[in-house]
């Protein structure tokens, strides 16, 4: 049993006062129980974005006097129709994405062979709004932080990239450790207290900052993610990173088997997108855009009790580090996620706190040259 989760209570029920056929932008599975302007309106009558006056009188509330509404019997059609129809930023894009799904899985596979890492992979399970998968360069507006929140969360089914490709890039990536730069420095980043936590969807209490676990995946009807943040101050501004490499080591397994479909994935999230861990809640960790997406993607045989999952990060990543350092960025997160293809398959990361630490907290491992005579101005 885990203990952890355990001791914040257990998800409150969804309300049966929310419309069955309201889902978030980038992701029908999730529900907010506030109106907001990313909520979609999954009717046959009508898919529409739903104005927040109109979630007040219908979609929260008296939802069944709702000219859109439509009553499924059948629980499983109705997810089956928003996993079918989806959220994405627009319909000519819907119909892209659906026609073009398996070649955008059979491209990633080809990526993984080539770079091992790449920027802004859209994964189909992580596409939670539109600026998640700008490129690094791209503006993006993040999700406002909003009040802790419960959300209702659907399991989906993804296809994944070949097991043995995945498994090859990941053997790779261990191989290789950063080494020191002639007249250049590396850096062992750790996060400090209070910069590594869990969140889980329907807990009363949103967040678990400085425990001793980062759990990802799902347990009893929630779906927990991770974030934990890494300090860049002491990283001198325009020095090149010649080589970098993130850490991460196991430390507890619930549920998880040789046939589990759950696939784990790490992103980059840039500071200006997710400034604060310990007052964010669920939603603001959830949909706030990543800049990077690390592949190989973690499958159940990647996690163990003290297995290290590390990946050597690619130029495209170390050049997007530099640019965070250029533009005045003093700290970068990551975000652990999992696919929502079944309950009860969580697993968590050491994060190098509390009691129950194993002391293998999450490492980012930079190895810079030497910086230039002048640092390079800060953007105005």
């Amino acid at each position: 049993m885990i203990s952890n989760p355990s001791t914040t209570g257990r998800p409150n029920p969804p309300s049966d006062r929310i419309c069955p056929l309201l889902g978030l932008q980038g992701d029908p599975s999730v529900v907010a129980r506030y109106p907001t302007e990313a909520h979609i309106c999954f009717s046959p009558k009508q898919r529409h974005h739903p104005s927040t006056g109109h979630q007040r009188a219908f979609c929260l509330g008296s939802y069944r006097q709702c000219p859109y509404y439509v009553d499924y019997a059948d629980g499983e059609a109705l997810a089956a129709a928003k996993r079918v129809t989806g959220a994405p930023r627009s319909k000519l894009q819907m119909s892209v994405r659906l026609v073009s799904i398996g070649l955008v899985t059979l491209l990633a596979a080809a990526v993984v062979t080539l770079i091992g890492t790449r920027p802004l992979q859209k994964l189909p399970w992580f596409n939670v709004n539109a600026a998640a998968t700008a490129a690094p360069t791209a503006a993006s507006t993040p999700v406002p932080a909003t009040p802790a929140a419960d959300v209702v969360l659907l399991p989906t089914v993804t296809p994944t990239p070949p097991r043995d490709i995945a498994q090859a890039s990941l053997a790779a990536a261990q191989a290789n450790q950063a080494t020191p730069q002639p007249e250049g420095e590396v850096y062992t980043l750790t996060p400090k207290t209070g910069e590594a936590g869990w969140w889980a969807s329907g807990e009363t209490r949103p967040r678990q900052i400085g425990d001793s676990f980062l759990y990802a995946g799902q347990f009893t009807g929630q779906t927990y993610i991770a974030a934990a943040r890494f300090d860049l101050s002491r990283v001198a501004r325009g020095a090149p990173i010649q080589a970098a490499t993130l850490r991460l080591t196991g430390l507890r397994s619930e549920g998880i088997t040789p046939d589990t479909p759950n696939r784990w994935v790490v992103q980059f999230v840039a500071e200006n997108n997710l400034p604060v861990l310990a007052s964010a809640d669920f939603l603001t960790i959830f949909t706030a855009p990543a800049a990077i997406t690390l592949l190989p993607e973690l499958q159940p045989a990647d996690l163990g009790l003290d297995q290290v999952n590390e990946w050597q990060l690619d130029e495209n990543v170390r050049r997007w580090l530099e640019q965070q350092l250029i533009d005045g960025a003093t700290s970068v997160a990551i975000r652990i996620m999992a696919s929502t293809n079944g309950d009860n398959a969580l697993f968590a990361w050491d994060s190098g706190m509390g009691s129950e630490s194993k002391g293998n907290a999450p490492a980012l491992i930079l190895s810079a040259g030497p910086p230039p005579p002048t640092p390079p101005p800060l953007p105005t």
